[in-house]
């Protein structure tokens, strides 16, 4: 129930979107309805509120910038930095970063991929490609709940203790092509239990609490440039 929780602790509305980023990422929204899914890529789940929780799961999200901060002997503060560094000069790196397999797509036997390298790839565009892996596996995701027949073209939240990098705020944002909006807090499980225990207590709507409590207040952060052909990149690599 940890991302219904955070839904509610976020105020997410119909057409909103949440992207968490832990050890896994998931990305999931509220609709007023139902989806399907043949291919098995968005799971359906009941949301807190009576509505429904379209949710896509990945298996490897800040456990792969992790790695590869590792790697280049730097932590996951140090690796936002040259990722940062990398933004405007991206070259053509893609990470397909199936490090332990892949759950979403379902490619269990999978193997993390590094392509587009050369003798001119820098510490600062293989940091980039790591951000930006995790991320476009996550994009695909919410274009995955767009096409079950969830509305997702509200506000993006960003979640999650990769929620905390600069560059993932930031890449989120570029790549998407759309304002992300951080929350104030990152306790938003816990908040949403919070909520529930209120309107038990006072018999006050969701929304209503939601308002009262300006749940979803957050830094909102403006895509700085187009980041469309690194998906296209990606897309084509995965």
């Amino acid at each position: 129930g940890d991302n219904m929780g955070a839904a509610l602790g976020l105020g997410l509305g119909r057409g909103d979107a949440a992207i968490s980023l832990g050890t896994s990422g998931t990305v999931f929204a509220v609709s007023a309805t139902p989806t399907r899914d043949p291919s098995g890529a968005v799971a359906g789940f009941a949301s807190a509120t009576g509505d429904f929780l379209p949710h896509v799961c990945t298996l490897n999200a800040t456990k792969v910038t992790d790695t590869v901060a590792r790697w280049l002997g730097t932590d996951a503060a140090g690796l936002a930095e040259l990722a940062l560094a990398a933004a405007d000069e991206p070259g053509a790196v893609v990470l397909v970063p199936y490090f332990d397999g892949e759950r979403t797509p379902n490619l269990p036997d999978a193997t993390g991929t590094f392509v587009g390298l050369t003798n001119e790839t820098t510490r600062e565009q293989l940091a980039l490609a790591a951000h930006d892996g995790v991320l476009c596996g996550l994009l695909a995701g919410l274009d995955a709940l767009r096409s079950a027949g969830a509305a997702v073209d509200g506000r993006i939240f960003l979640v999650g203790g990769g929620g905390r990098s600069a560059a993932y705020r930031q890449r989120l944002a570029d790549l998407s092509g759309r304002a992300v909006v951080v929350p104030d807090t990152d306790e938003t499980v816990a908040t949403g239990a919070a909520v529930q225990a209120a309107a038990v207590r006072t018999g006050e709507a969701f929304a209503e609490i939601a308002e009262r409590w300006s749940l979803g207040r957050g830094e909102q952060l403006a895509p700085a440039r187009n980041a469309s052909a690194v998906r296209e990149r990606y897309d084509a690599s995965s």
